[in-house]
């Protein structure tokens, strides 16, 4: 393994450690406007996973790349379901 794969698997455990020791993880789980902005790092995680676009990702870094997707996708569901539940369409900040 290089160098990068090391400092990007770093980074992960940071990210992770980090959002569940100031309860973040929670917070992004609550529904909220900008939730729906959380598809970019979502493509951004998933297009290099699964198309090889822009660039092949290590099998190593693949299982942290679908752990970011599923915590991003289910914040994103819960805002929908709350936007659903609600018929509420038009959010407010």
């Amino acid at each position: 393994m290089t160098t990068y794969i090391y400092i990007e698997m770093m980074l992960f455990v940071m990210f992770f450690v980090l959002m569940t020791a100031t309860k973040d993880i929670t917070t992004l789980m609550k529904p909220h406007p900008y939730n729906l902005l959380l598809a970019i790092p979502i493509a951004t995680a998933f297009l290099p996973a699964f198309l090889q676009f822009p660039m092949e990702v290590p099998t190593v870094l693949i299982i942290p790349h679908l752990i970011l997707i599923v915590l991003l996708t289910l914040s994103i569901l819960t805002d929908l379901t709350y936007l659903v539940r609600h018929h509420c369409f038009n959010p407010t900040l």
